[in-house]
């Protein structure tokens, strides 16, 4: 499969190069592998009988989660663009899923806490997955502001030759750029649409995903705390009353299997 060909258009062009290659493959494999894992880690059967492949599992899943989130924070500086609006999302959404990951496992081996243990994997896992509802927020917004048709996003010079290619095309629409003579310096406007060129297509991700990606961290950070506070077993995290009978035997079951 030709990756180059998969990513949206013009996203090539910095993904190619030393810094980010690797750190973009790596932020994809690692957070396929620690995705899929982390469902076994909610699988009952896994959870309560076969309690050290938990335990390595989740050891795993942790790891691959650390140098998913580490190598994603160094593509995110050009992830769609590079503007302020998406790398403070995927930098809020990193300080999210850390100090969770963390707090989970620091309630599993300090305070051997099973209760707290799982609500923090609960939230990491869920704030794992606010990338994947952006991803479907923004094809539906892309659509939107193609309808709308008054949306433009930002690209350099440079940026626009290694995508087009054609010194024919390239001044014929983006005349600027042909005489420009600090093409990393220089930008112009590209109307976002899903109807025109591959450019303009384009520049429809860097235009929505930042807002995408705020706005799917609202719904999953809200859709946790609800479920949080409203969880069939009536008891709210057991936060005021600590681990209560029935994980008792799973908090011994814990202490005795700890071994790494």
């Amino acid at each position: 499969m030709d990756f180059s060909v998969t990513i949206p258009k013009g996203e090539w062009y910095w993904y190619r190069q030393a810094l980010y290659k690797p750190n973009i493959f790596m932020h994809i494999y690692m957070s396929i592998v620690g995705g899929t894992l982390a469902i076994l880690q909610f699988i009952p059967i896994i959870r309560r009988k076969m309690m050290i492949i938990h335990r390595i599992n989740g050891w795993i899943v942790f790891l691959n989660l650390g140098i998913g989130s580490v190598t994603g924070s160094i593509v995110a500086r050009r992830a769609f663009g590079g503007d302020l609006n998406s790398e403070a999302a995927y930098y809020t959404l990193g300080f999210m899923i850390g100090p969770a990951a963390m707090l989970g496992v620091f309630f599993a081996r300090v305070r051997v806490n099973i209760a707290l243990h799982r609500e923090w994997m609960i939230r990491t896992v869920s704030y794992s997955g606010s990338v994947i509802t952006a991803r479907f927020i923004t094809i539906m917004a892309r659509a939107i502001i193609s309808a709308i048709g008054t949306y433009y996003a930002m690209w350099r010079c440079d940026e626009i030759a290694f995508l087009l290619e054609d010194p024919n095309i390239i001044q014929k629409s983006f005349p600027v750029c042909v005489n420009a003579t600090r093409p990393k310096r220089t930008f112009v406007p590209v109307h976002a649409s899903i109807h025109q060129e591959p450019i303009n297509f384009g520049a429809t991700y860097r235009v929505t995903f930042g807002m995408a990606l705020w706005l799917a961290i609202l719904i999953h950070l809200a859709g946790t705390e609800l479920y949080a506070n409203s969880s069939s077993c009536g008891c709210k995290w057991r936060r005021r009353e600590g681990i209560n009978r029935a994980t008792d035997e799973q908090a011994l079951t814990w202490r005795n299997t700890r071994k790494f």
